[in-house]
């Protein structure tokens, strides 16, 4: 297909561990899922927001002031990372980024290194693997929706594919307050 031209930020979990809305916390100003999303737009990808439901969000923008187009997950059934993959898939028609929006140090050289990778892929550190900042090819759309269906790790979908290696500091997550 070639290379990958479109990044998702998966902005539709729960965030239960964090007590509110995590896309929306600041980081230097910026709601954290708009700071992902500029950084796969530095990245050189056309970016999206992924969203549950049809939440009544003000319009989401890039720091520079650019709108953030918004695809809504459908809000119909148990959360799982995996619709939001499916999401992008089906609304992209071809081979996606998909990254979540909880990677407050998460940089451009982190996603062109994964960006360089075969396609499919998945980044890891030297500590862990994060199975949902991953290459994903449209090929797979029948598979993720099939593991989201039956509740299947993430990880499966990833099973397989390349590693690209990025920073410790990028795979950091913010799943509870102060960790952003």
């Amino acid at each position: 297909m070639g290379r990958v031209r479109r990044g998702y930020v998966l902005a539709g979990g729960r965030s239960s561990r964090m007590g509110r809305d995590k896309a929306l916390i600041p980081v230097d100003g910026v709601p954290l899922a708009a700071r992902i999303a500029d950084v796969l737009a530095a990245a050189g990808l056309d970016v999206y927001l992924i969203r549950r439901g049809h939440p009544a969000d003000p319009p989401w923008h890039l720091p520079d002031g650019a709108a953030l187009p918004v695809v809504h997950e459908p809000d119909d059934g148990e959360p799982h990372p995996l619709h939001g993959v499916v999401t992008a898939l089906t609304h992209a028609g071809e081979d996606v980024l998909v990254c979540p929006c909880d990677l407050p140090a998460l940089t451009a050289e982190d996603v062109g290194v994964l960006l360089a990778a075969p396609v499919p892929a998945h980044a890891r550190s030297p500590s862990r693997t994060h199975p949902l900042l991953a290459t994903v090819r449209f090929a797979d759309l029948q598979r993720a929706r099939e593991l989201a269906r039956t509740g299947a790790p993430v990880r499966a979908l990833v099973e397989g594919s390349a590693v690209a290696e990025v920073s410790e500091a990028g795979m950091r997550n913010a799943n509870r307050p102060g960790e952003v």
